[in-house]
């Protein structure tokens, strides 16, 4: 999920720096409107190249659960 977060922070930084400061406060809704869009675009051709399957993060999940039980984190 660190991949998500990265291109979610991508797209906010270069919006902000590509984009006319006007532009973006009359169309904000617009640019926020194509993030979740963004996201699904990027994890969609991360699994078209093999980057990102279930297995994986199902792999990545039950590590956390094990480092929640080992060490006491509460969430």
């Amino acid at each position: 999920m660190g991949d998500v977060a990265i291109i979610s922070m991508t797209y906010i930084v270069l919006a902000l720096l590509l984009v006319n400061r006007q532009t973006l406060v009359t169309h904000i809704v617009l640019y926020s409107g194509m993030l979740p869009l963004a996201v699904v675009l990027s994890i969609g051709l991360f699994i078209i190249y093999g980057l990102y399957t279930l297995q994986y993060i199902s792999k990545s999940i039950s590590k956390i659960k094990t480092k929640i039980l080992r060490y006491g984190i509460t969430v």
